[in-house]
């Protein structure tokens, strides 16, 4: 109640057919949340902040995510360890799938990325 509303012509009717849409993002993220055990059940481990970015594990047997969020409003790089695939990216525009190695995240920009936990 305390924030600004946006602009009026703004509304779920017609956000809700725009695959790039605010609201689209959020039916992602909580289908996400709901088919993967990870997110509500699994041990939060922050990692080192490094270059502005915010990164932290959520890992439940050997299933392992990494959450990566940049919080400046201006492309940071994520030096990304082994093989992953990129669940979801908050840059709409984004078609992120297999990762390795460094990758460039937009400005404000969060992943959600899959890897195999390794260790026996």
């Amino acid at each position: 109640p305390w924030l600004p509303l946006g602009e009026a012509r703004c509304n779920v009717a017609e956000q809700q057919d725009d695959p790039n849409s605010l609201l689209n993002l959020y039916r992602e993220l909580i289908a996400l949340r709901r088919r993967t055990p990870c997110l509500t059940s699994g041990d939060y481990i922050p990692l080192r902040a490094r270059n502005d970015l915010l990164t932290y594990l959520r890992v439940l047997g050997r299933d392992e995510l990494v959450i990566v969020l940049n919080l400046v409003n201006e492309p940071r790089r994520w030096e990304c360890e082994g093989p992953a695939t990129c669940l979801l990216s908050t840059d709409r525009h984004q078609q992120r799938h297999a990762l390795n190695g460094p990758v460039q995240l937009q400005a404000n920009e969060g992943l959600i990325v899959a890897r195999r936990h390794t260790s026996g």
